[in-house]
């Protein structure tokens, strides 16, 4: 009697699906790792700020931040509700702590 040997060749249909969308999870995972991310100006009121807003929100206590900004002192209090009262110099949005202009 003869026993048949299948001899398999190459791939299925569904293997070659399968490895493709691995590659493209990967390369898409790999795209979004090796993005450009701008540094962070600690100096930038703005950014000093929405600092202090963190720390009062973690630390449950006011913090006041004293600032001079275009030459004139502006200050700046982050609230441990997440609100933010600042002079008009700081442009924060009261309630999002967060810049009024495009950055």
């Amino acid at each position: 009697m003869r026993h048949a040997r299948f001899v398999r060749r190459g791939m299925t249909l569904l293997e070659l699906l399968i490895v493709l969308a691995l590659v493209g999870i990967l390369a898409g995972v790999a795209a979004m790792a090796a993005r450009r991310v701008d540094p962070i100006d600690h100096t930038d009121p703005v950014v000093m700020v929405e600092d202090s807003l963190r720390r009062a929100v973690a630390e449950a206590h006011a913090i006041t931040l004293d600032a001079v900004i275009d030459g004139e002192p502006a200050s700046a209090t982050a609230n441990p509700d997440g609100s933010v009262v600042a002079d008009s110099a700081f442009a924060i949005d009261r309630f999002s702590g967060t810049s009024t202009h495009a950055r």
